[in-house]
């Protein structure tokens, strides 16, 4: 898990293969990290989030695309997503 310093832009960056749910191995690079601690990390909850695994369950997936959501929308569509996604929680729990 090697992480690189870019002499140019004073930054670091990682570059490394792994393999995605399809079973495919794939290489990535991400650029821009201040500490090289930054990238390393970076390294480790991409590959924790990208390995073979098919079998996800739902709370992780409501989880995954609250992250996502909160990064494209507003605060207040990002809260009626997550409440849309509480209330139908409780509602699966109940039966």
């Amino acid at each position: 898990m090697p992480a690189y310093r870019d002499e140019k832009t004073k930054t670091w960056y990682v570059k490394f293969r792994f393999t995605d749910w399809q079973g495919k191995s794939k290489h990535t690079t991400k650029r821009g990290f201040k500490t090289k601690k930054d990238a390393l990390n970076y390294e480790h909850e991409f590959k924790a989030t990208a390995e073979e695994r098919v079998d996800i369950t739902v709370a992780s997936l409501a989880e995954k695309y609250l992250e996502d959501r909160k990064l494209h929308v507003k605060l207040s569509a990002f809260n009626t997503s997550r409440s849309d996604i509480k209330i139908i929680f409780c509602h699966i729990l109940e039966n």
